[in-house]
């Protein structure tokens, strides 16, 4: 007969553990590892004989399953444990009616209750075995987040001459809109990089050191928006690098098995373990062909690292991101602590609907399954893009000067905000000379928000000059 049992489950915070069987209450031992709980006891009841059942009963409470984050929640049940052979199961989830209808959840359920928000009531989702085939349940409530960001920059000019220093800004993403409301002191400029980086521009003295502070809100929605890219850009985030070996012949024998960006995702999840404790040691970076050998001494950048290689290779334009991911439990969604506490994951882009698609491949390693391939949250929020280069721009929190301990990143979920309206100031300049004239017109954008515009330029009499032109994205500052 089976005389006892043990149950692991996906949670770290677990409390208020009952068992039962058919004798009386079971006292159970508790065992925690880096991100999961195993409950093992022993039964009281001796069920003996062919075709006999005991029936015994395990309850708990948790905080890990919802997490609540400004506006939105985000619930994750995980999958159970592959090897306890169970034949049968159903799930109930049960949220309150204030919650309204999930932006996302998945599997779809096989029943739904849907009561108004203001009734104060429940509504319940339930998932039969069939649908479920253990499979971890995601549901999102809430389809925007609003974070305010305070993040601080250290510049240093340790040469003899006056140099220029540039900093990397947070920028619009297809899921993310940025709200700057200060930048102290004011750079020059802000360009766009080839990648979309926003590349605040200073100039400093010999011997200077600057802090440059900035203050703002950045709104992510839950759906990105259409990512109009040229043929060129995507063909740049195919090319080899020294972290993505895209050319090498093992990686692309294995891209040409595994073919799509799913295939990709599935393979890096299953095939590479978190390490934990490189998160201490803080170690070197090992690129995707080192992480194929050394498959349980993975963090976040290794999995990025091979989700990017292997599409490169698969011929699926990829690069990696890298910012602050918000997170309330960092053994279920850990983020390296190389620079002020930040996160990489990788997004690719997809053909078909023309789009820029953000996955992380870590959090579902970490979760025991939690779906980060058809969604992600609302709660990654990017620093910087590396495509054309794995390494640079450094993210905000990299920018420390020698000796610097100080924490320069500040993230925390906000209200709702108004996007600003936009603010162009125009300058024209009229150049004359022997041959005839040069007019020279400049835009700034003295708003908070990046603006594409589209110019118009007449004259009076009409004949003189016409001219419109779509002018690309100008950050603030730009």
């Amino acid at each position: 007969y089976a005389d006892k049992f043990s149950l692991s489950v996906g949670f770290t915070d677990v409390e208020d553990i009952k068992i039962h069987d058919a004798v009386g209450v079971i006292d159970p031992d508790i065992i925690k590892t880096e991100n999961q709980t195993t409950i093992r006891f022993k039964f009281i009841d001796r069920v003996v004989g062919r075709d006999k059942v005991n029936r015994f009963s395990v309850s708990y409470q948790t905080k890990d399953i919802a997490v609540k984050n400004g506006s939105s929640w985000e619930i994750n049940i995980p999958q159970l444990e592959t090897d306890k052979g169970v034949s049968d199961q159903k799930i109930t989830l049960v949220v309150p009616s204030e919650f309204g209808s999930p932006a996302f959840i998945t599997p779809e359920p096989d029943t739904a209750t849907k009561n108004p928000p203001a009734t104060n009531t429940s509504n319940s989702y339930g998932f039969e075995a069939k649908t479920l085939g253990n499979k971890a349940i995601s549901a999102v409530f809430g389809l925007t987040q609003f974070m305010k960001f305070n993040l601080v920059y250290h510049l240093e000019n340790t040469n003899p001459v006056r140099q220029k220093a540039e900093i990397a800004l947070p920028p619009d993403t297809n899921y993310q809109r940025m709200i700057y409301e200060s930048i102290q002191p004011d750079p020059e400029d802000v360009m766009v990089d080839v990648d979309g980086n926003w590349l605040a521009q200073y100039s400093l003295a010999p011997g200077e050191k600057l802090n440059i502070n900035t203050v703002g809100v950045v709104m992510i929605d839950f759906s990105p928006r259409q990512s109009f890219i040229s043929a060129e850009i995507l063909q740049k985030n195919l090319l080899p690098s020294k972290y993505w070996q895209s050319n090498n012949q093992q990686i692309k024998t294995l891209a040409s098995q595994l073919k799509t960006s799913e295939a990709i995702y599935d393979y890096v999840v299953d095939f590479l373990s978190y390490d934990y404790s490189r998160i201490q040691t803080g170690t070197e970076r090992l690129g995707a062909l080192s992480s194929i050998g050394q498959p349980s001494s993975a963090i976040c950048t290794e999995f990025t690292d091979l989700f990017v290689t292997l599409n490169r290779a698969a011929g699926i334009p990829a690069r990696e991101l890298e910012g602050y991911a918000f997170t309330k439990n960092d053994k279920l969604r850990p983020l390296s602590l190389t620079q002020d506490v930040l996160h990489a994951w990788p997004e690719y882009f997809d053909k078909s609907r023309q789009k820029w698609i953000q996955v992380d491949p870590t959090w579902e390693d970490t979760t025991g399954g939690v779906d980060y391939f058809n969604k992600l949250d609302l709660n990654h929020f990017v620093f910087v893009i590396h495509g054309a280069d794995p390494l640079m721009p450094l993210p905000a929190g990299a920018y420390k000067t020698e000796g610097g301990l100080n924490k320069d990143v500040k993230v925390i979920a906000s209200d709702p905000v108004v996007i600003p309206n936009e603010d162009l100031k125009f300058e024209a300049k009229i150049k004359k000379s022997l041959w005839g004239g040069k007019l020279e017109l400049s835009i700034k954008n003295a708003g908070m928000v990046s603006v594409t515009p589209k110019i118009t330029i007449g004259s009076d009499p009409v004949d003189i000059i016409y001219l419109s032109k779509n002018v690309e994205t100008i950050p603030p500052y730009g």
